[in-house]
């Protein structure tokens, strides 16, 4: 149990594949052909067109670790913010604003944690004024090893829970997130490193499930995605 409350400390600490790059890396991408930035094309690859038209997504963020899983339910309508979180302890709901209430920052540190894990590619268009960043085309994927690209984007260190953050983020020329790093406080080794994999359309949208460590100890996932 306490190697499973270490884990879910550091999931709210960060408001932070098995698919190997197919393209030849002497292709030139599509989206690059648009004159697109490298966030609006990794976005747009997810399915960020389509975003305007949700009007409530609801998700279960599952960590497994060991014997023991640890779930929250969500229920987020973005034009509103209205946020619905169920544990097995709790329902909360709340409004999310500028001024929220102190009661419901940690249940809204959790939100923007486990947001942040789903929509990392939208989230890269939404925060992309608070974040610097860099763009690898030589990179190579961190368990294969295979030629793949990595994005970095580094937090600025105010605003936020978490400022200062950074993370490798390494996608393929189908401009799809394939794994990344987490490095906490722009450390120079990772905190952490995951797959990005087990994709699935939901309206439009197209959102990795899965989440897994080099060594199978950590598993990340999302259930219940309408």
């Amino acid at each position: 149990m306490k190697n499973l409350i270490s884990i879910f400390i550091l999931l709210i600490i960060f408001t932070s594949c098995k698919t190997e790059p197919k393209t030849p890396q002497t292709q030139k991408p599509v989206a690059a052909q648009n004159n697109l930035s490298i966030l609006d094309s990794i976005a747009l690859a997810h399915g960020f067109a389509n975003w305007k038209n949700i009007t409530q997504l609801q998700y279960a963020f599952n960590v497994k670790r060991g014997k023991n899983t640890f779930t929250r339910h969500w229920q987020w309508a973005p034009k509103t913010q209205k946020i619905q979180c169920i544990t097995a302890t709790d329902t909360i709901q709340y409004t999310q604003t500028k001024n929220l209430d102190t009661l419901y920052t940690k249940t809204d540190k959790g939100f923007i944690n486990d947001k942040f894990w789903l929509l990392l590619p939208f989230q890269l268009v939404w925060d992309q004024h608070s974040f610097t960043y860099t763009d690898n085309k030589a990179a190579k994927h961190p368990f294969t090893q295979a030629p793949c690209n990595q994005l970095t984007i580094v937090y600025k260190n105010e605003g936020g829970y978490t400022p200062g953050d950074a993370y490798d983020i390494f996608y393929n020329n189908k401009y799809e997130i394939i794994a990344w790093h987490f490095r906490k406080a722009n450390a120079k080794e990772p905190s952490l490193t995951t797959t990005w994999e087990d994709y699935t359309q939901v309206q439009g949208l197209k959102l990795s499930q899965t989440r897994n460590n080099a060594d199978g100890g950590f598993k990340l996932f999302f259930t219940d995605l309408q």
